[in-house]
């Protein structure tokens, strides 16, 4: 792990850039480039029913549930079921502890929200919430608190990767099997980060970019081999973001949106790069149609819906736009 004391202040999110970051300069509202301007694969679906940035998605059964998250300085503990098919949202049983940057992997049906940070505690509460009957269990804890992890699903088991708690950065990977309730540490990554993201294809787990410090931002792409317990290198992201989301389709990664910092200004984007890790590259698809960090993705019959968020003018949102791969 790495040490850096001056992020005690911080959770490694959206919230940094308009909230926590005001005193520094930068959070002007401005917009980073956009890629192609097309959006004939990008279509508007209906909002969430609470606006928020730092939420977290999982799909069970086709149905996204969008967790948690933050509103102006509200911490959420909304629970929000979406059906792409119906193209409606419903409330349902909060999580127990409001919180942000929290992360969610689904087991058996059975959702695992993970970590997070409510502007004073960083927690490794495990919560699961079982949507057939719509009610939350306190499971094991994670062996250490952490905030801004990423996390991915692998033998049914749930892999959560870096973040941050009190000035420290992670680089262990831990790994959680809901059969047995237990945690276990694996390998090390190369680079300790938060507010990266993570994803599964071809088996392995991939860590994509995330935030090292208040104005230090990743193009970071380490592979994860749970058989080897070991850590490779991808080809870098074609951007260094933080807060971006991340959706995998067919093996192929989408990586949407995001955070930069130049030039005393922080920006938010709306670029979707996509990678193929087959041939270890990557190429630009269409971009979403609207600017943003702090966003969630998930994926519903190879169509990834892009949730939440914060735009460039501060505005927390419950947008929530669907992106099809077939159509780009």
């Amino acid at each position: 792990m790495t040490n850096k004391p001056w992020l005690k202040v911080i959770i490694f999110s959206v919230f940094i850039a308009c909230v926590s970051v005001a005193s520094y300069g930068g959070c002007g509202g401005s917009s980073g480039s956009s890629g192609s301007s097309a959006q004939q694969a990008w279509f508007t679906k209906s909002p969430m029913l609470t606006a928020r940035a730092l939420c977290a998605v999982g799909v069970v059964n086709n149905k996204i549930y969008a967790i948690g998250g933050i509103n102006s300085f509200s911490n959420q503990a909304v629970n929000e079921e979406y059906d792409p098919v119906a193209n409606t949202w419903t409330a349902k049983a909060p999580i127990p502890i409001a919180r942000r940057a929290l992360a969610i992997g689904v087991v058996n049906n059975k959702i695992y929200a993970i970590g997070g940070y409510d502007g004073s505690t960083y927690y490794a509460t495990v919560d699961e919430y079982d949507p057939v009957s719509n009610t939350w269990a306190a499971k094991t804890p994670m062996p250490v608190s952490r905030s801004a992890v990423a996390v991915a699903v692998f033998n049914n088991k749930i892999y959560v990767t870096g973040g941050n708690d009190f000035g420290t950065l992670y680089l262990p990977i831990l790994i959680y099997t809901p059969a047995s309730d237990t945690w276990t540490t694996g390998a090390s990554m190369t680079v300790g980060r938060g507010g990266h993201c993570a994803g599964m294809a071809n088996n392995k787990i991939y860590a994509m970019g995330g935030i090292t410090s208040l104005t230090t931002y990743e193009d970071a792409n380490e592979m994860y081999e749970p058989g080897l317990n070991s850590w490779f290198n991808g080809a870098v992201v074609p951007a260094q973001r933080g807060c971006a989301g991340l959706g995998v389709i067919n093996n192929k990664i989408y990586f949407i949106g995001g955070e930069n910092y130049s030039s005393g200004q922080y920006y938010y984007y709306q670029t979707n790069y996509f990678y193929d890790p087959n041939a270890n590259q990557w190429a630009v698809k269409q971009s979403m149609p609207t600017f943003r960090t702090g966003l969630s993705v998930a994926v519903v019959n190879n169509k990834i819906y892009a949730i939440g968020g914060l735009d460039t003018g501060a505005n927390y949102l419950d947008i929530n736009e669907e992106y099809n791969p077939a159509l780009d």
